[in-house]
């Protein structure tokens, strides 16, 4: 009966477990560090033109900067590779804000949505803890099942054949 009730705390446990999966998923997005990078490009606009500026480190949000020609001028990464095609950007509901100098836009800062990536691997880790978790009831389960039968049902067959 104690390996009964073990194996039992043990399902219980592992039921509880469930409850602690995280739910907040943190999307790419900071709005703060959004807007920090806006006024920077804004105040430093002359030394981005001229591929000079080196302020913009340490960031999370993938961006790019485009002048009114449609051309690159700075990107967040050396790694990263943006398209300049801005129908790409508005589809996968990139933040496009415009860059103003003196009340004139003079290009834009494109920022990346990359939370359909983010929300993809929340999704497997998901599937993959349900998966474990199954095969970890299926195991319990079972030996649940085997011990019920070996102290309980085998006595009552013994008993069924005198």
């Amino acid at each position: 009966m104690k390996k009964v009730i073990f194996f039992y705390i043990l399902y219980l446990a592992v039921c509880i477990s469930v409850l602690c999966i995280p739910t907040d998923v943190k999307t790419s997005k900071s709005y703060v560090e959004i807007n920090h990078i806006i006024k920077i490009v804004q105040n430093n606009w002359e030394s981005i033109k001229d591929n000079t500026f080196t302020e913009i480190k340490d960031i999370e949000n993938d961006f790019f900067i485009i002048d009114n020609n449609n051309e690159i001028i700075l990107k967040s990464s050396k790694d990263f590779k943006p398209d300049n095609n801005m129908s790409v950007h508005l589809k996968n509901k990139d933040v496009i804000v415009d860059v103003n100098k003196n009340n004139v836009t003079v290009g834009k800062i494109v920022f990346i949505n990359n939370d359909k990536q983010i929300y993809t691997n929340k999704y497997r880790q998901l599937k993959l803890f349900c998966f474990i978790f199954m095969v970890m009831s299926a195991v319990v389960m079972s030996v649940f099942l085997f011990i019920i039968s070996k102290r309980f049902l085998k006595p009552i067959y013994k008993i069924k054949k005198m």
